[in-house]
């Protein structure tokens, strides 16, 4: 079993209890094509290989299926952070935004430091702003990292 395999399964039974609240589809070739068109950057091998092996990845992560019209969809979440009506708040366009928290909270891919379809995971506040935080340098470091 691959350690992208094992993180999944340990994911899927800790996320349990929350996975109806956060509707995600796995991600296909054309979600994938979609998103990486609008957001202009190439999605990590492994976020989409994590969306298909977790059923309720969207627990933590923003969809990348093809429910396009989900409150949790990747390319819902991003128009609403990148084109906040206060614009003091809303994230740069180098940022894509991958998981929210309700309080400005963000953890983002910074798409200006990307190298061979993997990006830098970054924790900015839209609410407080400060200076960005690193927390992985792929994205699955950033899953062993969630704990």
């Amino acid at each position: 079993m691959s350690t992208l395999e094992q993180l999944a399964a340990w994911k899927i039974r800790k996320w349990m209890p929350w996975g109806g609240s956060y509707p995600s589809k796995p991600a296909t070739q054309e979600s994938v094509a979609r998103i990486e068109s609008a957001l202009k950057f190439k999605v990590p091998v492994d976020f989409v290989e994590f969306s298909r092996l977790v059923h309720n990845y969207g627990v933590w992560f923003g969809s990348i299926g093809e429910d396009y019209a989900s409150h949790n969809h990747l390319l819902v979440l991003n128009e609403a952070f990148h084109q906040a009506e206060d614009s003091a708040i809303a994230l740069p366009e180098h940022w894509v935004l991958i998981n929210h928290g309700h309080d400005g909270d963000c953890d983002c891919f910074d798409i200006t430091a990307g190298k061979d379809g993997e990006y830098p995971i970054y924790y900015v506040n839209v609410e407080s702003p400060g200076a960005p935080q690193l927390l992985a340098s792929t994205f699955k470091e950033y899953l062993v990292k969630l704990g």
